[in-house]
């Protein structure tokens, strides 16, 4: 079994962004990709259908 998490996975991904405690991490990561356009100021989680329910822009 490997050591570490892969991020470009699906499942790395969410473990690492996808909990509570990591939600600042997720917003700074989201904002430094889109640098220059609208800022991500708050996320809500929206399960696992693959539908994103709300959008808050700054």
């Amino acid at each position: 079994m490997a050591k570490y998490l892969n991020p470009f996975t699906d499942i790395g991904f969410k473990r690492l962004f996808g909990q509570e405690f990591s939600k600042a991490l997720l917003i700074d990561f989201l904002n430094n990709l889109l640098e220059g356009e609208k800022k991500i100021v708050g996320l809500l989680a929206g399960g696992t259908s693959g539908k994103s329910s709300v959008r808050r822009w700054h």
